[in-house]
């Protein structure tokens, strides 16, 4: 299968404009077997959301609909709350969506949580209900230049150019050359074949398979109006190449307002967005000047569960967000 390649200034430009991210999404199963540490989802239908005295935010062991209640008390319901962290900023929206119907139910340790949720999906008043299952970060043991010293930086792979050295770029005709030392190998921004070796060896580069940033950047390095949520394991708000420009959200694992990186592909993915370009250091990102709002929604393994994801992209709307990165994914799909 031939390999399609973009080569159009302006739809570089319009990539710059609108801040996307290019990361891989890694389809690797989710979890369908039911486990009462991470919970199960339901949505009630509108009959039943009527009913519910469970005022919005709070947790509680009790929704106010009694078939509902009975049958999470006889499998040890330990807690439930809305299935979002925090009232969603348009409740009408929401509403439109399902969204004030969903809950999440939290179960004591030994719970047989595969009966609860067979028990609760036969109710009349259940419009869903899964497993909280979880989706996957892509880890693909890339080298991560993060935090290595005096010219690492976020998204950074390491290594030298191959084939086509940094001076030899540096003499071909361009509208923008960073001066971030790892910018030659950054074969998306200007792909010249370049050889970028992982780890004893590597693939050449398709020349001109790119994405002309070079070229967008006489146009555009990005809008400091633009906000750009990234909802992953969330960013090292202290690097460098952020500097200025990043916006704390919520840590919806540690339920905290600390959203600091605990794995490392957020802050990648962070860099690859928005890295300071032509600063000397590391990378240059896509768009230099956006702001960066971190939003964590994956733990320490690289899990995101649906409930903390489905949190991060409403929670990153309602605080301005004008694109959302979110580089995970999975087989199984949730309603959520």
């Amino acid at each position: 299968m031939g390999r399609r390649c973009v080569n159009n200034p302006l739809a570089s430009a319009m990539i710059l404009a609108l801040t996307a991210a290019i990361a891989t999404v890694a389809m690797a199963d989710t979890t369908t077997s039911p486990d009462p540490r991470d919970g199960l989802l339901i949505q009630l239908t509108t009959a039943a959301r009527q009913r519910v005295t469970l005022a919005a935010g709070d947790h509680g062991t009790a929704l106010g609909v009694p078939a509902i209640d009975d049958v999470l008390a006889a499998h040890g319901v330990a807690s439930v709350r809305p299935a979002l962290r925090f009232p969603p900023g348009h409740p009408d929206l929401a509403r439109r969506h399902g969204l004030d119907r969903a809950y999440l139910v939290r179960f004591d340790p030994g719970a047989d949580a595969a009966a609860a949720l067979a028990a609760l999906s036969a109710l009349p008043g259940i419009a869903a209900a899964e497993a909280n299952g979880k989706h996957a970060i892509h880890a693909d043991g890339t080298p991560d230049a993060v935090g290595a010293g005096a010219g690492a930086g976020p998204g950074a792979t390491g290594g030298t150019v191959g084939s086509t050295t940094a001076g030899a770029m540096a003499a071909a005709p361009r509208a923008v050359i960073p001066d971030d030392p790892l910018y030659p190998t950054q074969w998306m921004h200007d792909n010249q074949g370049q050889v970028i070796p992982y780890g004893g060896g590597g693939p050449v580069g398709v020349v001109d398979c790119d994405m002309d940033t070079d070229q967008a950047w006489e146009i555009t390095t990005g809008d400091p109006d633009v906000i750009v949520a990234v909802l992953d394991t969330g960013v090292d708000a202290a690097h460098p190449e952020f500097a200025g420009r990043m916006l704390i959200g919520w840590d919806f694992i540690d339920d905290d307002a600390d959203p600091h990186d605990q794995h490392g592909h957020g802050t990648r993915c962070a860099g690859i967005i928005g890295a300071a370009g032509n600063n000397g250091m590391g990378v240059a990102g896509i768009a230099w000047q956006c702001r960066i709002l971190s939003e964590r929604v994956g733990d320490a393994d690289g899990s995101v569960p649906f409930e903390a994801g489905a949190s991060g992209i409403v929670h990153a709307a309602d605080a301005g967000a004008s694109v959302i990165s979110m580089s995970w994914g999975g087989l199984n799909p949730s309603w959520l």
